[in-house]
């Protein structure tokens, strides 16, 4: 522990009671009613709901594009459905935790090489059916094509996409 946070519980004797184990109630003084606090937010509720509806309306093309994501449809479906709910029960709760459960050992079980950037395999000139790690997305794909300028046709599972020269670069052998 380091000693900045030390210095925080042991002002806070709220925190200590945690630290011990104990019983606590804590009430946030620093709390603000939302219609005060919105006007220091960078994020305004509009654009947080714009973004979700641009999340649902692109879902089927991220759940071709990105195989990995596939496994979770339909749980943040039913985490919405359970926050718009105007009473929630204690059914309710119980269901959007095992809903979270099952959202973290998803995220705990992508492939490694969905997430974490490969290193540039320079061994061998490219060729059609290589591995490819494409830069801007963030995703390995198989080489199916390469245009005379360098451009690139890489294949992402079901889904094809255009890559422009300098966007990828090969990361293992032929498959």
């Amino acid at each position: 522990m380091t000693d900045r946070i030390r210095e925080i519980i042991d002002g806070c004797p709220a925190l200590l009671k945690v630290e011990k184990g104990e019983e606590t109630l804590w009430l946030n003084k620093g709390k603000k009613p939302f219609t005060l606090a919105e006007m220091d937010l960078t994020v305004k509720k509009e654009q947080i709901e714009e973004a979700s509806e641009r999340l649902l309306r692109f879902a089927p093309f991220i759940a071709e594009a990105f195989e990995e994501t596939r496994e979770a449809d339909g749980i943040i479906e039913e985490l919405k459905a359970l926050l718009e709910k105007p009473e929630v029960t204690d059914g309710d709760l119980f269901a959007a935790r095992t809903l979270r459960r099952k959202l973290e050992k998803l995220s705990a079980h992508y492939d490694s090489e969905s997430v974490v950037e490969d290193e540039p395999d320079l061994s061998a000139p490219l060729a059609v059916g290589d591995d490819v790690w494409i830069k801007s997305v963030g995703k390995r794909g198989t080489l199916v094509s390469l245009s005379p300028r360098g451009e690139a046709v890489v294949s992402l599972g079901r889904i094809t996409v255009k890559v422009k020269k300098g966007d990828y670069y090969r990361v293992g052998g032929k498959k």
